[in-house]
């Protein structure tokens, strides 16, 4: 069940506490401070919520996503991915977005990520996400 944690008019935080994963979906189109802010929201979600879980997820439904611009990208790998780390994010599941070229934003933020440091896979649905997420956190 999927409580919500922050919402604005761009997008949701939510817990899944039976996964146990958060959760950010966009709902519109967001960049520069309201993508940050949007995803600062689910980091505080995850820092508040980390230490009740042995292993906490983090599922990106980026599904509705439009194109990221570079800056946004630049700003996730440099300054976001670090603090993810140090929080203790280890697990990130995608949900693609429908957007062929704001997919692309999400394949150079996946390059860009240590792969020993996060794991991150990509999905077509939410549910294939959370499926993912229950057994590696499992």
């Amino acid at each position: 069940m999927e409580t919500t944690y922050h919402q604005s008019g761009s997008h949701f935080v939510r817990l899944d506490a039976e996964v146990p994963t958060v959760i950010i979906e966009n709902n519109q189109y967001t960049s520069g401070e309201d993508f940050r802010e949007a995803l600062s929201k689910t980091l505080d979600c995850f820092k508040e919520n980390a230490a009740k879980y042995s292993k906490l997820g983090w599922l990106a439904d980026t599904g509705n996503a439009e194109v990221f611009p570079e800056e946004d990208i630049k700003w996730v790998n440099e300054v976001l991915n670090p603090q993810m780390y140090a929080a203790g994010v280890r697990y990130i599941a995608f949900v693609l977005p429908k957007d062929v070229f704001a997919g692309m934003g999400v394949e150079e933020y996946s390059e860009n990520t240590d792969p020993d440091a996060i794991t991150i896979r990509n999905f077509d649905s939410k549910e294939d996400a959370k499926t993912w997420l229950s057994e590696v956190l499992a």
